[in-house]
């Protein structure tokens, strides 16, 4: 069994702090290195970083299917 003490007890404010961050990061990453998901994003009305907004705004973004993920579209 694995347990690490440090962040699996984390206050809750704590870890949602360094999620927030994280999700800032990556979501900067995809829209500056991804044409996939620069297309996906823009297809979805967002034009820039902060429109997406924040981890408070993830529901916010569209899905991305595994079959779109390989170039195929369901019952393609």
């Amino acid at each position: 069994m694995f347990f690490d003490k440090e962040s699996e007890t984390r206050p809750l404010d704590q870890q949602y702090e360094m999620d927030r961050a994280s999700y800032a990061r990556q979501i900067a990453y995809l829209f500056e290195n991804s044409g996939f998901y620069q297309d996906k994003l823009r297809e979805a009305g967002f034009s820039s970083v902060e429109d997406i907004g924040g981890l408070d705004d993830i529901a916010n973004i569209p899905f991305t299917e595994k079959d779109r993920l390989f170039g195929r579209e369901i019952g393609a």
